[in-house]
């Protein structure tokens, strides 16, 4: 029967092959392909990689993302007034646990955790599954992104998944722009 033991030999050669050179070279490679595939989407200069582009940087250098739990943290009935109306919405919520793991010594290297709920973006994620797979996708981006985001910057993104980004922080940063724009016009 083969085991999948690795010799000392074998992890020797592979930390012999782990110089900076080699690094810049694996993430100009995977730039090639995230660009190619478009792989990425630009907001205000700034190029953030989607999961699959992490997904295809941890497996180039022998990472393995994985979700290891996912939990349903709520998953219940709530009533909203609008306009003097009362509505009536589930909220379902759920959260995912993702690791990094090495295909070389099954060691983890990252893990991390996120959530989605039904609730989010005007309930674009109705349907539980989709709750369930966008918290799945952001806890590997995450995970991702623990281990290797200085990789992804010497490819010329930024270190957060495009997952990851926060709308709220990127409305703000529009409104002081345009605030910063005012004040400059009434000078």
């Amino acid at each position: 029967m083969k085991t999948n033991k690795i010799t000392k030999k074998q992890i020797q050669a592979l930390a012999e092959d782990i110089t900076i050179e080699n690094i810049v070279a694996i993430a100009n490679k995977v730039k090639k392909i995230i660009d190619k595939q478009r792989l990425f989407v630009e907001i205000k200069g700034q190029k953030y990689v989607y999961c699959r582009g992490w997904k295809l940087l941890a497996n180039r250098l022998g990472f393995i993302p994985e979700i290891v739990e996912l939990t349903p943290i709520k998953d219940e009935i709530k009533q909203e007034i609008v306009d003097g109306k009362t509505f009536t919405r589930r909220m379902y919520k759920v959260q995912a646990v993702a690791q990094l793991r090495s295909r070389i010594n099954d060691k983890t290297y990252s893990r991390a955790m996120a959530s989605c709920s039904n609730w989010e973006k005007n309930g674009a994620y109705g349907e539980d599954f989709a709750v369930e797979g966008m918290a799945m996708t952001r806890a590997i981006a995450r995970s991702c992104k623990n281990a290797l985001d200085w990789i992804m910057t010497l490819a010329g993104y930024s270190e957060l998944p495009y997952e990851e980004r926060d709308e709220k922080f990127e409305e703000k940063i529009k409104r002081t722009e345009k605030q910063l724009l005012i004040e400059d016009i009434e000078k």
